[in-house]
């Protein structure tokens, strides 16, 4: 069994209010939803062949993947983080 080690996001501050939260820190790319083409990659760096395989997955609808993969819904956040740190902690395993 292989240990990974993710990175720790940074927390939001809960006494700033709406915009001012994103105009005083750059934007983090971690934190943001997912594009089609983006999501193909990473189903292919992770092995994932058909959309049923990573629906299976993560535990989502093969529609929902399905639906994210024509850009006619936008992949969730949290969706988006946990590919990209599964796609960064496979190339460090390299």
């Amino acid at each position: 069994m292989r240990t990974v080690r993710l990175q720790s996001l940074p927390m939001a501050d809960s006494s700033s209010a709406g915009d001012a939260l994103t105009a005083d820190r750059p934007k983090d790319e971690r934190l943001a939803s997912m594009a089609p083409d983006e999501l193909r990659a990473a189903m292919r760096t992770l092995g994932y062949r058909t959309q049923n395989d990573l629906a299976h997955a993560i535990g989502v609808s093969r529609s929902a993947v399905s639906l994210w993969l024509e850009g006619k819904v936008g992949v969730p956040r949290p969706v988006a983080m946990l590919l990209r740190m599964l796609v960064a902690a496979q190339r460090r395993a390299f």
